[in-house]
């Protein structure tokens, strides 16, 4: 999983965002929603982060579950993930 570690530098930073914001850009693109980014979900491979454990919309998501990553309105009564969900989460 991402960073074990407790500080990292500026650089880095911009390129693990850059990484991910180009990642769940190109995959709604392709209308494909991630639906369960957190930080346990972001890898590293050589230098690039990249995005796995992808939900499928079949799969409940459970409301206690990364509960600092998802997006208000998937709190309420009929919840429905979008775009907006996945970038709050990445956010």
């Amino acid at each position: 999983t991402l960073l074990h570690e407790k500080v990292i530098d500026e650089a880095a930073a911009i390129n693990i965002f850059s990484s991910l914001t180009k990642a769940l850009e190109t995959l709604h693109q392709h209308h494909i929603l991630h639906r369960n980014i957190h930080p346990a979900n972001v890898f590293k491979i050589n230098q690039l982060y990249v995005l796995g454990h992808f939900k499928r919309s079949s799969e409940n998501q459970n409301a206690t579950e990364n509960l600092p990553f998802l997006a208000p309105e998937l709190f309420s009564e009929q919840p429905e993930y979008t775009e907006k969900s996945d970038v709050f989460a990445l956010a």
